[in-house]
């Protein structure tokens, strides 16, 4: 087990009460004893790994991983609410690092390709967590911060965004990255 994914380092042995997704983001598929695809954590138990248990087609860029994590914020939300607890849901969804990919609902839909549907799916997916808040009359009394760990990834041309006017993407130290 790589050090990202040992059992202290996860984020239940950090102070979170819960955990969904993985110690990084979906690279591969390796499928192979040296370099197994990366674990998908629920809490500190693996309940799979990447493309072996949670698919993603790499050709079409179908997979419904990020309506998974979308799932787990919402009965996240709901279930801290329904106890009163105050709650803290980091929400991290990875379809938009390369490969891309989006659920059928989103698949084929942008005119950016498999990463314009991510990013449509995303925006969806903020969209009914921010629903979830308002539903649950929580909206007004709850801070919602929206952050990316990089700018685009523009050595990957039009498949991995585009910054608009500032220098470079990510992997620099320019503005936009």
């Amino acid at each position: 087990m790589a050090p990202r994914h040992r059992r202290q380092f996860l984020p239940c042995n950090r102070g979170f009460d819960e955990f969904f997704g993985s110690g990084n983001c979906h690279f591969g598929p390796y499928n192979d004893v040296k370099q197994p695809n990366m674990p998908v954590y629920k809490d500190d138990k693996m309940v799979g790994r990447y493309y072996t248990n949670f698919t993603i087609n790499k050709m079409t860029g179908h997979s419904n991983i990020s309506q998974i994590f979308l799932q787990e914020g919402l009965s996240f939300i709901e279930k801290q609410h329904s106890v009163g607890n105050p709650f803290f849901l980091y929400w991290t969804p990875d379809a938009t690092h390369g490969p891309n990919y989006a659920s059928p609902m989103f698949n084929g839909k942008s005119i950016r390709g498999n990463y314009g549907d991510a990013v449509m799916e995303m925006d969806y997916c903020v969209g009914k967590i921010l629903q979830k808040l308002k539903e649950l009359g929580i909206d007004e009394n709850t801070f919602v911060f929206f952050t990316s760990d990089n700018g685009a990834a523009t050595y990957r041309g039009s498949a991995g965004g585009d910054n608009g006017p500032f220098l470079c993407g990510k992997e620099t130290t320019y503005e936009g990255g």
